[in-house]
């Protein structure tokens, strides 16, 4: 009896065909199931990134592929090698409570970043008019000393008595005030006093260029 092709099913089952052709789809089957054997991608069926779950992976190969937009796997990241978006564009400031290091020693990406330390400074969000209106003005002062016009409007009161045996210790009389004038003792010492805010010190930097 003459043998049956493979890829169409013998119409006898009882055919010595019958055997060798379940068993080579059988056989053809478990490979394409574990990826395996010599069955050619071409003749697999809707093999695309969806159908495998990629859709949202890009076709350029892992060499050319960007380090922000590519998931890695086992792969060392440096500058040399992998493009870094800017995560610190000009103008950002970075606070850090322990490390005294210029960002651009240590930041992803800032080697070639140019980073300027604040000191002595705190950090006010601008305001739309007022003092705080314009953005990088500086300002006050860690201690201040009054002047007399920003001393509050106060006033003394002097209690003038008459001298002499006649009228010792009793009162000026009001109706005819003598023509000196009279001054009361200085107080206080006018030292600057402390001007400072509840503060805690951290290192601030600011990227320049």
């Amino acid at each position: 009896m003459a043998r049956k092709a493979l890829g169409s099913a013998p119409s006898d089952p009882k055919d010595t065909a019958t055997k060798g052709y379940v068993d080579t789809e059988d056989t053809a089957s478990r490979d394409r199931a574990n990826h395996t054997g010599t069955q050619l991608a071409s003749t697999i069926s809707d093999l695309s990134k969806t159908s495998v779950g990629l859709s949202n992976v890009d076709n350029t190969s892992d060499a050319t592929k960007n380090s922000a937009t590519a998931t890695l796997t086992n792969k060392n990241l440096s500058s040399s090698t992998n493009t870094f978006p800017d995560f610190y564009p000009v103008g950002t400031q970075y606070v850090n409570l322990t490390n005294s290091a210029n960002p651009s020693t240590y930041l992803p990406g800032q080697s070639a970043s140019t980073w300027t330390a604040d000191s002595g400074t705190v950090t006010v969000a601008k305001a739309a008019s007022g003092t705080f209106a314009t953005a990088g003005a500086t300002g006050g002062a860690e201690t201040h000393t009054l002047t007399t016009a920003e001393m509050p409007s106060h006033s003394h009161v002097i209690n003038r008595v008459m001298v002499g045996a006649a009228g010792s210790g009793r009162p000026l009389p009001t109706d005819n005030p003598p023509d000196n004038t009279s001054s009361t003792q200085p107080t206080g010492s006018g030292d600057p006093h402390n001007n400072l805010q509840p503060y805690k010190v951290k290192y601030v930097w600011n990227r320049t260029a």
